[in-house]
């Protein structure tokens, strides 16, 4: 049974009680060649109180205790990609990745592993290696993941073990080690990597999409694109699309073009412009050329939180009317509003004893108004209207895809209004 020492006492302390007690024994010896005839009785007098006093002292104890050898921490930080669900070397990568643990954990026994996901944001913990992560963390971002380990005020890792198929997002391809270096830095940790698949697959990618500045409805927003391919994939020039999705009806194109891949990159810039305000989800895919293995990751989707500089109205008035100057000076008094106003002054039934050249009135662009830039209105107002005479008619059907997809129609009655029915 192990002793100790009292813990309470300074260390210069114990050293001064230790020299007392050899003091004390000296004292003792010199008491003895004094008093020979009582030499026994002022021996065990004076050592049974120099010991004593010493233990008094230095208060001695008994020490029971329990020991728990407790192991290092290790991270393993997974792989959860896409890509890890393509078939590997003789298995799906997934499960040479669940394989590779298990060995891990079995050769070390005392280690506390703890397991972590990562795609597109910060580490995630599993409760096993075959767990996937939702749909829009499908990336494979790993200076994220290693950035949230580095954040966190628990224990800090000893090691770190990153199981990956080497598809990543981040760190780009090419990095250089200094720059591996200075991401890891942070950890204050060793690194390690388990391979799970040793062959390439012949894939061409959406790899990123940026937008440049807000997005204003109406308003042109610049996407750039990069497009990677694999070396053994011919791509040197992938067709690329980009559609809005709207909740009843197809897809809106938005933008198209081509994107030239140079050493298994490309890039392009591509503006769109988003015409209603609110959340947008736009679509950005790529035809890939034939052998594409991996077609999921041929597609990215972005929301677009759509704000509006100033609500367009399209106003249109069958006659001018007080009630119809009323409404067209009440909307132009909002500031918030970009009004645009049509007033019919005369029907085609009109005889003005007058060439159409002499005249100064424009001709009712009806066709323009409800086929080319309709999207472009948050709104139609049609005041006192009769579509039949004006040519209306065969735009209708353009007319309710336009409030099916969100937009606005008031209708106002008048003498021309409803009367038709």
């Amino acid at each position: 049974m192990p002793f100790s020492l009292s813990t309470d006492l300074p260390l210069w302390a114990g050293v001064l009680a230790a020299v007392l007690f050899l003091a004390g024994l000296g004292m003792v010896a010199w008491e003895l060649t004094i008093h020979r005839q009582r030499a026994a009785l002022v021996a065990s007098t004076a050592l049974a109180a120099t010991v004593l006093l010493a233990l008094a002292v230095l208060r001695p104890v008994r020490v029971d205790a329990r020991y728990t050898q407790v192991g290092p921490k290790v991270v393993l930080l997974v792989d959860q990609s896409v890509s890890m669900d393509l078939p590997g070397d003789g298995a799906q990568r997934r499960r040479v990745a669940a394989k590779a643990i298990e060995d891990l954990r079995r050769a070390n026994p005392t280690v506390r592993f703890s397991l972590l996901g990562f795609g597109s944001g910060p580490a995630t913990p599993l409760d096993n290696v075959e767990d996937s992560l939702p749909a829009d963390q499908s990336g494979s971002d790993l200076l994220a993941a290693v950035a949230s380990l580095a954040d966190v005020s628990d224990e800090k890792p000893s090691a770190v073990v990153v199981v990956s198929d080497g598809r990543l997002d981040t760190p780009v391809e090419g990095a250089s080690k200094e720059q591996l270096q200075a991401a890891f830095a942070a950890l204050g940790a060793p690194v390690h990597t388990v391979a799970v698949a040793t062959s390439t697959v012949r894939d061409a990618s959406v790899r990123e999409v940026r937008a440049a500045g807000a997005a204003v409805a109406h308003q042109p927003v610049r996407l750039t694109v990069s497009v990677a391919c694999t070396e053994d994939l011919p791509c040197d020039s992938v067709p690329i699309t980009v559609h809005e999705l709207v909740e009843a009806g197809s897809p809106l194109a938005l933008a198209s073009g081509t994107v030239s891949v140079v050493d298994g990159m490309g890039t392009v810039e591509l503006p769109i412009t988003l015409d209603r305000a609110g959340s947008r989800v736009v679509e950005i895919a790529i035809r890939a050329p034939a052998g594409d293995e991996l077609p999921a990751n041929d597609r990215r989707f972005l929301t677009f939180d759509v704000t509006r500089d100033r609500v367009r109205i399209l106003h249109i008035a069958g006659r001018p009317t007080y009630d119809a100057r009323a409404m067209r000076h009440w909307l132009k008094a909002d500031a918030s509003l970009d009004v645009v106003a049509f007033f019919i002054l005369r029907s085609l039934s009109d005889d003005v004893n007058a060439t159409p050249d002499e005249l100064a009135l424009i001709r009712f662009p009806v066709e323009e108004l409800f086929s080319e830039h309709l999207p472009s209105f948050d709104a139609v107002v049609l005041q006192d209207f009769d579509a039949v005479p004006y040519g209306l008619s065969p735009f209708l059907p353009n007319v309710s895809k336009y409030v099916r997809e969100g937009g606005g129609l008031v209708m106002v009655g008048g003498l021309h209004g409803f009367s038709a029915g």
